[in-house]
């Protein structure tokens, strides 16, 4: 299968195969919006402690402060999200030694799942847009569209997303499955 027009990068020699999935970036204007209106709604509160601090006598002002670090707290924690919505790139790198999936923003490490060994990669699954139920009536669960390699018990998984579409999944599978030389578990 060809590589579709995406801006996903994928690198592969016989050495390494390295796949760099750009942020979403503003194509996530739901996320967006959400995390938006929740940063908001956090720091409106925090602007009222600000200025409560600003007008109040000492004894108050220690209150004021300490009352206001939990919204503190919440809104840098916003506007974390939403800089990882914006900023972020998804980075899986398979070498001869390992495998790893990290998530960076401009080159600095944001978190970063254990890495395995490459011996251990088992299993390659491409699964397809499904509804998932427990019982016949109580409407399921979406299940999105994504690519997992699994390594012993870790997991590993590149989902369906604005910037990654159906066609970018079953192209990366197929060069995954080529360089790891294991076939791809379809469901």
């Amino acid at each position: 299968m060809e590589k579709s027009s995406s801006k996903i990068v994928l690198i592969k020699n016989e050495d390494f195969l390295e796949i760099i999935i750009p942020p979403a970036g503003l194509r996530s204007y739901m996320s967006l919006t959400i995390f938006g209106v929740m940063f908001m709604i956090s720091s409106i509160p925090l602007a009222f402690l600000v200025l409560g601090i600003y007008w109040v006598d000492l004894p108050n002002k220690i209150f004021l402060a300490l009352f206001s670090i939990p919204w503190w707290g919440f809104s840098i924690a916003m506007l974390w999200v939403i800089c990882g919505i914006l900023f972020q790139n998804t980075r899986i790198k398979i070498d001869q030694q390992q495998i790893s999936l990290t998530h960076e923003i401009s080159g600095f490490i944001m978190t970063q799942a254990t890495p395995s060994q490459k011996n251990n990669i088992n299993k390659l699954e491409r699964t397809k847009r499904h509804i998932k139920s427990s019982s016949p009536n109580d409407g399921g669960i979406i299940i999105e569209p994504e690519i997992i390699i699994w390594a012993g018990e870790n997991k590993y998984s590149i989902s369906s997303s604005p910037i990654v579409s159906e066609a970018d999944l079953d192209w990366l599978a197929d060069e995954l499955s080529d360089w790891l030389k294991i076939p791809i578990d379809r469901d």
